[in-house]
């Protein structure tokens, strides 16, 4: 079984993704925010700052592109190529309105035959590796055997499924009669992502599936940086850890950003992840997220620590 963290937009950055790998070590591969591909030029210089080799120096990253314009597409391939990657990740998944708009992301599965012809191009003039995240659809009424019929057309090195519809966001349950659709009939490597936030999610998806080849965790990662571990050996994150881990992150924001505000709002937004670790912390979250300063906000971490219980067999929940 292979383990991926899930890309998540203003998070999973490559800061992040250094500290998260060298402390808790074991992730498969991670996967980079989309970035999107542009006619003639590829990534602008801004873009490739994430994908750079140096800033990615022994983690596994796979590029994740957004586009539904080939040509642009195969540009920002040739360009990862020449940086030394070896797979590149298409975006048919991200739910966001104005994703959707552009008809990219999930908005790309409104027209399969658009699809259909982008994906030809793409594995006409290209050897690279190419992995597919997908939604089912982007309305309730698509048709996800549809899109299987299109994807099973071309060699992807791996089909990752999020088992919701585009307009769903990350609303209600997800489809797992669409999973089953894609897990009867796809031959090549196969990966559910979606919803998978404790141990006990994981056993129960591979009680019903299990010949699933991989599993792709964003929000539980987030939450719980110690969670692939826990689905590897049982090993379960500790308070310590935990500890030394949102301490590296503060530390690593406070060096590269500038101004308390921007520091602050990077940590309020990561312990709203955390702070499902610490059911019974409703009054300390609320000093948390009112503090002003990067000394009010550590004073409300060390308080928290103090005066809630941590229980990292739990997971994130909206």
């Amino acid at each position: 079984m292979y383990y991926y963290f899930a890309p998540m937009e203003g998070i999973t950055g490559y800061h992040f993704r250094n500290i998260h790998h060298e402390l808790f070590p074991g992730t498969h591969k991670y996967f980079t925010p989309f970035r999107v591909a542009c006619q003639d030029i590829g990534f602008r210089k801004k873009e490739l700052e994430d994908l750079l080799p140096e800033h990615n120096a022994g983690v596994p990253v796979v590029p994740q592109i957004l586009s539904n314009d080939a040509e642009a597409f195969l540009v920002a391939v040739r360009q990862l190529q020449d940086l030394g990657y070896q797979e590149i990740n298409l975006n048919l998944g991200c739910p966001s309105g104005t994703v959707i708009s552009k008809f990219r992301g999930s908005g790309f599965l409104s027209v399969p035959s658009e699809l259909d012809a982008f994906l030809d191009r793409v594995f006409s003039e290209t050897a690279a590796r190419i992995s597919i995240k997908t939604r089912i659809g982007l309305e309730l009424s698509d048709s996800f055997e549809d899109l299987m019929a299109i994807y099973e057309k071309y060699p992807l090195s791996e089909l990752i499924v999020h088992p919701r519809y585009g307009r769903e966001g990350y609303r209600g349950s997800p489809h797992m009669e669409s999973y089953r659709t894609a897990y009867d009939r796809w031959e090549l490597p196969l990966c559910y992502n979606g919803d998978i936030t404790t141990l006990q999610d994981l056993d129960r998806l591979l009680e019903a599936y299990p010949e699933t080849d991989a599993v792709m965790v964003g929000r539980g990662c987030v939450t719980n940086p110690a969670l692939i571990r826990t689905f590897e050996n049982g090993t379960f994150l500790t308070l310590p850890e935990f500890q030394v881990y949102e301490s590296r992150l503060m530390e690593c924001y406070c060096s590269i950003l500038s101004g308390d505000r921007h520091i602050l709002f990077r940590m309020k937004e990561l312990w709203n992840y955390f702070i499902c670790l610490f059911p019974d912390s409703r009054k300390q979250m609320k000093v948390l997220r009112k503090s002003q300063t990067c000394s009010e906000f550590r004073d409300a971490v060390q308080r928290l620590y103090r005066e809630c219980p941590f229980d990292p067999s739990l997971g994130f929940k909206p």
